[in-house]
């Protein structure tokens, strides 16, 4: 069974002592999400999409924001990302699911995915693409995570 089969007080404590620490990092590389950062603790997802209410949101980037555009004005890069393009789940160290949501495509390294679970992102990182020009670069954050 592993530490996040627990409920969270118990699971905090086993990590402690295994040395199970850290979270996802999110850095969005082109496009509107471009040097935006974000984290994703273990336990917990993030949608990414055109909509505001999504936890990384292409209109509530700053580029966007600073273009003082409407969606009826947006360029065809923008809105080749779906209103919510892609789901992240971080479900322990290492381990993160990425399920595509929308229909325009969702690539994870250059390869169209649907869904896919990625184990090893505790040694090296990934590209997530959701257009040509908005690319996200994940890779697992090894500091101890914000309890």
């Amino acid at each position: 069974m592993s530490s996040a089969e627990y409920p969270d007080s118990l699971r905090k404590t086993l990590d402690r002592y295994t040395g199970a620490m850290g979270r996802l990092t999110l850095t969005g590389l082109a496009g509107y999400l471009a040097g935006q950062t974000c984290w994703v603790e273990r336990g917990q997802e993030l949608i990414i999409g055109r909509s505001r209410s999504c936890g990384l949101s292409l209109r509530k980037s700053p580029r966007w924001v600073a273009e003082g555009k409407r969606e009826a004005e947006a360029p065809p890069e923008f809105r080749a990302v779906s209103r919510r393009h892609v789901k992240v789940r971080v479900l322990d160290e290492g381990r993160v699911e990425i399920t595509a949501l929308g229909v325009n495509g969702t690539f994870v390294d250059g390869v169209r995915i649907d869904t896919v679970l990625l184990t090893d992102l505790a040694h090296r990182p990934h590209e997530l693409a959701l257009s040509r020009s908005e690319k996200i670069r994940i890779e697992w954050d090894k500091k101890e995570a914000k309890n």
